[in-house]
């Protein structure tokens, strides 16, 4: 699929990929995109889900479930929460142009676009 895809659309997905892993799984991602093409990721963000936390905005079960998923199945836990500022760094490095970056309630969303 390597430069077919116009957009890829990611929510809630990397924090379940292993910690060794997640940057190598956003790089084919990446490489899947035609030049031009544009990625959004969505993930929870540490410093947004304490802050809604602190704030009073969400309960501790709540909290708990964001931060280690549901843990009903062995692919429904969550290896990592990864700051806004992090997965944005990382977008930049794999040579994407960042067109938004900000967080929702307790998630980080970052969209980038692969240069034409």
């Amino acid at each position: 699929f390597e430069g077919t895809i116009d957009e890829v659309i990611a929510k809630d997905i990397l924090e379940h990929v292993p910690v060794a892993d997640w940057t190598e799984t956003l790089h084919t991602w990446v490489e899947c995109l035609k030049p031009g093409g544009t990625i959004f990721v969505q993930v929870p963000d540490p410093a947004a889900v304490f802050a809604q936390y602190v704030a009073g905005n969400i309960d501790e079960y709540t909290m708990n479930r964001v931060v280690y998923g549901e843990c009903t199945t062995e692919l429904d836990k969550h290896y990592q929460l990864i700051s806004r500022e992090r997965l944005e760094a990382t977008m930049r490095d794999m040579g994407l142009e960042i067109l938004e970056s900000y967080n929702l309630h307790v998630c980080a969303i970052v969209v980038g676009k692969k240069p034409s």
